[in-house]
């Protein structure tokens, strides 16, 4: 292995995988599914993944010190093995977090945890069983989140910059937990916009793929199935215990605005719960900052500004100066560009 083999930017949810630190898997231990490298092949200019780890195969340590030679820290599992990952750190996800060597592996290891574990609300057909479970586990590592601080803080310079629907709500809960311990929110509302970050799209997994990854400019037909993803969302989880009433709420009116203009509702003003507000403009702002199928990246001061220019009519205008300054605070530091 060496560290040429990877030598372009891709999306790994263009190859239905999901991306984990090396740190997520234990020495010693069978690897629950596969796992593949990216190898960027100079003949035909595409990336291209090569299993290094067989399902059932004991994962060694030693291949985890050469990755970190290689520059390589990161493995792809695919999508519908999503399930067998989850449960494995069911049982390792505590040993995993101890063993992890700094802070910032600590703050990958729980993004990489929640994010495989939201692939299952995408699965068609779920049973309300495994939701009930995955949900159940989401909420164990929103604790873990909301007990260890330091985890909330420095984000920038792990949130992911791909806009999957899976790292997108990932980063927003993240953010949003952050951003209420910047305001001095207590620890139930911490999670509360955890649980309501991580969620608040999963009514998508209703939508067909072509209109998630359509790089054109959408339809009014493409907006009308959109805009019912935070009632299918709110349907989806109503009846899975651990989603509060709160959290509810974020999923179901993340999409309202101050005005009156939004949906699926039109509700406005201060009838738009206070957490459903924070994660609209921490929803807003992941949005800008990611690279979309229809638009790359932008810096973190563009979106500061076009969050300033839409206050008053789809933001508490109240909140967005305090957004701004605490994406300027410690709790967000790196760089977003």
């Amino acid at each position: 292995m060496d560290k040429g083999l990877l030598q372009a930017e891709f999306d790994p949810s263009d190859y239905e995988m999901a991306s984990l630190n090396a740190e997520l898997m234990m020495a010693g231990e069978p690897s629950p599914g596969n796992l593949y490298l990216a190898v960027f092949n100079p003949d035909t200019k595409k990336v291209e993944m090569r299993l290094a780890c067989a399902e059932g195969e004991i994962f060694q340590g030693i291949w985890r010190e050469h990755l970190h030679k290689a520059e390589q820290g990161r493995l792809y599992v695919k999508y519908d093995q999503a399930e067998a990952f989850s449960d494995y750190y069911a049982r390792f996800g505590g040993a995993i977090l101890q063993a992890a060597p700094s802070l910032r592996k600590r703050r990958q290891v729980i993004q990489d945890m929640a994010l495989v574990n939201l692939r299952l609300f995408f699965e068609p057909q779920m049973e309300g069983k495994k939701l009930a479970l995955s949900a159940k586990r989401a909420s164990l590592l929103m604790d873990q989140a909301v007990k260890d601080p330091e985890l909330l803080q420095n984000l920038g310079e792990v949130m992911r910059k791909d806009y999957s629907i899976y790292a997108h709500s990932v980063n927003v809960s993240m953010l949003a937990m952050s951003f209420g311990h910047y305001l001095g929110l207590e620890a139930k509302k911490i999670r509360t916009l955890g649980m309501g970050g991580l969620f608040h799209d999963v009514g998508m997994s209703s939508l067909p793929a072509s209109i998630l990854k359509k790089t054109g400019e959408l339809t009014e037909s493409d907006w009308g199935k959109i805009r019912t993803h935070p009632r299918k969302g709110y349907q989806m989880l109503l009846n899975v215990g651990v989603v509060t009433y709160d959290a509810l709420m974020i999923v179901l009116h993340h999409h309202e605005n101050i005005d009156g203009t939004g949906y699926p509702s039109g509700i406005k003003g201060g009838k738009i719960p206070f957490l459903t507000r924070i994660v609209k403009i921490v929803d807003a702002y992941d949005a800008i900052t990611s690279a979309r199928p229809y638009h790359p990246p932008r810096p973190a001061f563009a979106a500061a500004s076009d969050l300033m220019k839409s206050r008053t009519g789809h933001f508490d205008k109240n909140l967005v100066p305090n957004f701004i300054r605490f994406l300027a605070s410690p709790y967000v530091g790196g760089d977003r560009n």
